[in-house]
């Protein structure tokens, strides 16, 4: 008697070479038959096989709305994945370069500031949101004149030493307050430790004035008030009272009357404007007002290390004046303009 048998053997299709899945997929043989699943962080995300005629293809996380890094983090795509970075000045809270949005990983400032020498020597460092940046302590600048800066290979320097001509006149120190100018013989800074030293010759005051036409009051006033100038700083009276005393003599003068003469008029505005342009770097307010029974004035003051800009508008007694700075003061920088 014949015995006949018949023997099934799987084919495992997963071991053919290439994969019959292709790329980016498992083969998973069953009995009879398989079936190709992408990898993770491919689509599709279902079952598959070769006759389906599917390509496994990247998912962009980043782009998908599937991925949420959190605030202050981008997100970045690679083949097959993902990962998360903080952006630049904040730090990942779980102190890795890299995680997963699933993590809850908050991304934090980094406060540069923490370091009290980070700016390096004579600059303050100040610390914001994501970012910081560097100022020169007083008396000290960049070379490049910027005022906030983030290069921190920078180096503050003295400003006696980055503007040579910072004083004027004068010779310029450091002092607690940043720096100062000392004022050489016959030159001043009416007072004022960080202006420009500049030229006072009291003997060439009055002149191109006819001064047989001048009152003398006004006269000896604007003399007293140059040679006072003249002094050290110690010794400077306080521009708010030579302006009391000027308008006070303006005013006896006006209530007298000039009877109409045009050359005791001519010599009296002329020494004004003299007067009033020796009292401006005196006076302590960026502006000053001032009502006498004959006179009105209205004064504004700049100071600073560069030419003022923009516009100002004065406004008294009914009578209003806009004009720009740089008009008003011309094209010479001291430090002071009124």
């Amino acid at each position: 008697m014949r015995h006949t048998y018949l023997l099934s053997l799987d084919d495992n299709e997963c071991e053919s070479n290439p994969s019959i899945c292709g790329e980016n997929a498992n083969c998973f043989n069953t009995d009879g038959s398989y079936y190709c699943q992408c990898h993770g962080g491919f689509t599709p995300t279902h079952n598959f096989t070769q006759a389906d005629s599917i390509e496994c293809k990247d998912i962009n996380e980043c782009v998908d709305g599937s991925t949420d890094c959190g605030s202050n983090a981008k997100c970045t795509n690679h083949v097959g994945g993902y990962f998360c970075t903080c952006e630049t000045g904040y730090i990942p809270s779980n102190k890795k370069e890299t995680f997963k949005a699933e993590q809850g990983v908050q991304c934090i400032d980094s406060d540069e500031c923490d370091d009290p020498s980070f700016c390096g020597k004579h600059a303050a460092c100040h610390n914001s949101a994501g970012s910081f940046y560097c100022i020169c302590a007083a008396g000290f600048r960049l070379k490049s004149g910027e005022t906030n800066f983030t290069d921190t290979s920078k180096l503050c320097e003295s400003v006696c030493e980055t503007d040579k001509s910072i004083c004027g006149g004068g010779v310029c120190k450091s002092s607690p307050d940043g720096y100062e100018c000392v004022c050489n013989s016959g030159f001043t800074n009416y007072g004022h430790k960080q202006m420009k030293c500049t030229e006072l010759n009291c003997d060439t005051l009055l002149s191109k004035i006819d001064t047989s036409q001048a009152p003398p009051q006004l006269v000896s006033l604007l003399t007293s008030n140059c040679l006072a100038v003249s002094k050290q700083p110690s010794t400077q009276r306080n521009g708010e009272t030579f302006l009391e005393e000027f308008l006070s003599a303006l005013d006896d003068l006006l209530r007298d009357g000039l009877h109409g003469d045009k050359a005791k008029v001519s010599a009296m505005f002329s020494i004004v404007e003299r007067m009033l342009k020796r009292i401006g770097p005196l006076l302590s307010k960026s502006q000053t007002r001032r009502s006498n029974s004959k006179t009105d004035v209205e004064m504004l003051v700049k100071r600073g290390s560069s030419p003022p800009e923009g516009h100002f508008l004065m406004n008294i007694s009914g009578a209003q004046l806009t004009s720009n700075w740089d008009t008003a003061t011309g094209n010479k920088h001291l430090g002071i303009h009124s």
